[in-house]
């Protein structure tokens, strides 16, 4: 488990969404969840047997590092995933409440994947009171790693009227192996706050 986030008053009462990664074959991993209910263990109302498991590309290492719940209890998550180029994305993804599909309505049914410069990992995720989700981790740009942060619309599109002129993302050196490992907004205007590594 990479992350954790609570679900309230869903089928069992409130529900703890884990995040994180397994193998499915020799050397390939996928973004691996699991619901646990008010007592500690599995929850069945999740999922298959309370777990849901999807892949990004599905060739290498995947994982999810941040997970968010919205007020209607969809499930968020970002993390990385490795290509069959060996290039690392990053990637925001949406699961229905009960973690039976990716939710339809954000990027079609599939992860949106985010690269930006010659390599991206994403290590949280917080949820805007619009719905929208804010994403930070670390880009290579120009070869140095920098804190990137970037902001998608509810569907999964990238929201372009965040960021450096247009893009959808902000990018911060901070030393050249900047990296933000948490997110979080605050409550009273959705400012955001990074923690991380310089």
């Amino acid at each position: 488990c990479n992350a954790a986030a609570i679900q309230k008053n869903v089928v069992s009462g409130d529900r703890i969404i884990m995040v994180g990664y397994t193998e499915v074959a020799p050397g390939v991993f996928e973004i691996a969840t699991a619901g646990i209910d008010n007592t500690g263990v599995l929850d069945a109302t999740y999922g298959a047997g309370g777990l849901f498991q999807f892949p990004v590309f599905g060739v290498d290492f995947e994982m999810a590092a941040g997970v968010d719940i919205s007020s209607t209890n969809e499930i968020f998550l970002a993390g990385r995933a490795i290509d069959g180029l060996a290039v690392r994305h990053g990637w925001i993804g949406a699961i229905d409440v009960n973690g039976t599909a990716l939710l339809p309505s954000f990027n079609g049914g599939s992860p949106s994947v985010v690269t930006i410069g010659a390599d991206t990992v994403l290590d949280d995720i917080r949820l805007q009171v619009d719905g929208k989700p804010v994403v930070a981790g670390r880009a290579n740009l120009a070869g140095v790693n920098q804190v990137v942060v970037l902001r998608l619309n509810v569907d999964g599109t990238p929201d372009l009227t965040f960021g450096n002129s247009g893009s959808g993302y902000t990018a911060k050196v901070m030393s050249p192996n900047s990296r933000a490992w948490a997110l979080d907004l605050r409550s009273a205007d959705s400012k955001i706050i990074t923690a991380g590594t310089a």
